[in-house]
């Protein structure tokens, strides 16, 4: 995670005093200016300053605080005086800090969010202290009714993603306005009763997949509303559920295509302010009044996300999604065009689903991605119609025809699938079959004329006659 030129201009300034400030945040500046006043090096101690500490936190906060940090995180709280009140450090050469006084650790996100009233981070490299050179530095205000209490210090491996600062900041306010709280006993960014892989749900050949989970990875960290594109069957509800249940538990679904317009916004907004993730199914059906709900939740939600504004809904986790087939129907009009706008500004957050045809190029990949899914093999004939069945028919729908064969037993101990009806629309009639069943047709639509019909059908009365009269025979 190092960065050279960062690296280099540090190098520069210890030896030289001269500093590249086109390279460095001003804060951070400001910090490596006053370390080298003191005479501090890069490889010094974390220096003890051995100060009675004041602490103003409750021992009911200190332990709701530990509750709703990940473990991920090490963190230190201080008060106002910069000194630690609690912590949860693991490393041995940082716990023994006693004050995150720039003096006194070094450049850390702590003191400067103290001295700037702001959400700051800062990178590993911009510390001026090796020990702290491993980590990210995260500084957070701890507020009592508006009033500063102290700061907490998170310290990790990686960047902290948005999504887990804006839930902390988010139970901070909670606490602060005195609301109902209680030691949260799940990391908050993570849920860990849900453990199934992303593999064991999309059955795609192993290079599209790659690059599928790459990008569900990046999103599964997103603070900002999630949109799902593709057609039917292509899997929108189950990755709408996966995100969910990635975030947090007990999602709350909307399916605007099963719903009337009238009662959209009443619902979703009701929805935004009680509960944690939502989820909105089929948004090409939704009414317009919402659209501007949701303009609103978004671009409010992405200054909380870059700022440190409080977000006045309790959702953090919004997932949309929209078939695209329905919503090119509409796009030309008034409310599709407004449709568009609002899915513009998710795109970069947004996952585009394929369906079977997007595989077109080589089905044997993709039915033995389908068939690995299912811990299943196929034997030949089974999988020449699996084939079939993907230029034809949906992951759903083939994902069905598989649990019927399953269910139905036809299935044998070494998990060989050993048969695999087409649905009833893909059978192919015999060339008698189809004649009977379209001179019929035509029979019946032109109310059983039969001088009509042989004139369409472009054939005599009297074979028209026999083949009638064969049919009826044939019906006895």
């Amino acid at each position: 995670m190092s960065d050279a030129s960062i690296l280099n201009a540090k190098k520069t300034y210890i030896e030289t005093g001269r500093l590249n400030r086109n390279l460095i945040n001003k804060e951070v500046a400001i910090s490596w200016y006053k370390c080298k006043l003191q005479n501090m090096l890069p490889n010094d101690p974390i220096r003890i300053q051995g100060n009675k500490i004041n602490s103003h936190f409750s021992t009911k906060f200190m332990t709701y605080l530990d509750s709703i940090i990940s473990e991920k995180y090490q963190y230190i709280l201080v008060n106002t005086s910069l000194q630690k009140c609690s912590s949860r450090i693991v490393d041995s050469k940082i716990s023994m800090m006693d004050s995150i006084d720039d003096l006194a650790i070094g450049t850390n996100a702590g003191y400067i969010a103290f001295k700037t009233q702001l959400l700051q981070t800062v990178m590993p490299d911009e510390h001026y202290l090796e020990c702290m050179s491993s980590y990210y530095s995260t500084g957070l205000l701890i507020t009592n009714n508006d009033k500063l209490q102290g700061v907490l210090l998170l310290l990790s491996d990686t960047k902290p993603n948005e999504y887990d600062l804006l839930k902390i900041r988010e139970y901070l306010t909670k606490y602060d306005k005195r609301a109902d709280v209680e030691v949260i006993n799940e990391n908050i960014s993570e849920n860990d009763d849900f453990k199934i892989e992303l593999n064991s749900i999309f059955a795609y050949p192993e290079d599209y997949f790659s690059h599928f989970n790459n990008r569900i990875e990046k999103l599964e960290h997103s603070a900002l509303p999630i949109l799902i594109s593709g057609d039917s069957g292509s899997g929108k509800s189950t990755l709408s559920l996966y995100f969910a249940l990635k975030k947090s538990q007990n999602p709350v679904i909307v399916n605007l295509f099963d719903t009337i317009p009238i009662i959209h916004k009443a619902f979703i907004e009701k929805a935004l302010y009680q509960n944690e993730t939502l989820i909105i199914e089929n948004i090409q059906e939704i009414s317009q009044d919402v659209i501007s709900l949701l303009t609103v939740y978004n671009d409010e939600l992405t200054s909380c996300v870059s700022s440190d504004k409080p977000f006045k809904y309790k959702c953090l986790n919004l997932i949309l999604s929209i078939d695209y087939k329905r919503f090119e129907t509409i796009k030309d009009t008034t409310k599709g065009r407004q449709i568009d706008k609002l899915v513009n500004k998710l795109k970069i957050n947004t996952v585009n689903l394929v369906n079977t045809s997007a595989f077109e190029s080589n089905y044997d990949l993709l039915v033995d991605a389908i068939l690995e899914r299912n811990t299943l093999k196929a034997n030949d004939a089974v999988y020449m119609k699996l084939k079939y069945l993907c230029g034809k028919k949906t992951f759903k729908e083939i994902q069905g025809s598989i649990d019927k064969s399953i269910v139905s037993g036809s299935v044998d101990a070494n998990r060989m699938l050993i048969s695999l009806d087409y649905d009833h629309d893909e059978k192919i009639d015999s060339l008698d079959v189809f004649e009977k069943k379209y001179i019929l047709k035509v029979y019946e639509l032109l109310e059983e004329n039969i001088s009509a019909t042989a004139d369409v059908l472009k054939i005599g009365r009297s074979t028209l006659y026999r083949k009638l009269e064969k049919y009826q025979n044939d019906t006895l």
